[in-house]
């Protein structure tokens, strides 16, 4: 039933009144239980250019790869290719829904960039060629209706994951 201008608010059914002011305190009470905390940037491992140099196309084998850089990300099929991901946070903030005894992260906004460096062998297992690429890995946040994200690599950047599809693609 539509309330008529000029009709007393007391003519609104009783139940969609208490219905809309539960909500509303519902709210106001997550709100004010919400609490914002600051997150600080981080690197995982990076890839030191000293490191990078020693890996010569038609030079290095797959195992002076594997001394230099230890155990890739991603593997090719047979070894053809192996991908090192590297990320760097730039810190953001999170909301934290404080409950008894427990903190419940509710959202959070925060911006994190990656690197990869993708080595492509040939089939006798040298380096034939190896390439750098650089993507964003998420930078809009998440929210707990979403779930845990994969921090550390690149796969959630679907325009890098294409580029460097498109470049082992290459002869």
């Amino acid at each position: 039933m539509a309330r008529e201008m000029g009709q007393p608010l007391s003519a609104m059914p009783r139940a969609r009144t208490r219905a809309a002011l539960g909500a509303l305190l519902g709210l106001c009470a997550a709100l004010v239980a919400c609490v914002p905390f600051p997150i600080a940037g981080s690197a995982s491992r990076e890839i030191p250019e000293a490191t990078r140099v020693t890996i010569k196309p038609g030079t290095s084998t797959r195992a002076d790869v594997l001394l230099a850089l230890a155990e890739p990300d991603v593997r090719g099929n047979d070894d053809r290719y192996f991908q090192y991901s590297t990320s760097q946070s730039r810190g953001g903030i999170v909301f934290l829904l404080l409950l008894p005894y427990l903190p419940l992260p509710v959202t959070s906004v925060s911006g994190e960039s990656c690197a990869c460096l993708v080595i492509v062998f040939d089939a006798n297992g040298t380096v034939a060629r190896m390439r750098g690429f650089q993507g964003e890995t998420h930078s809009e946040g998440w929210t707990i209706l979403e779930g845990t994200r994969s921090i550390g690599t690149c796969s959630t950047d679907a325009r890098l994951s294409k580029e460097i599809q498109d470049w082992l693609a290459e002869p």
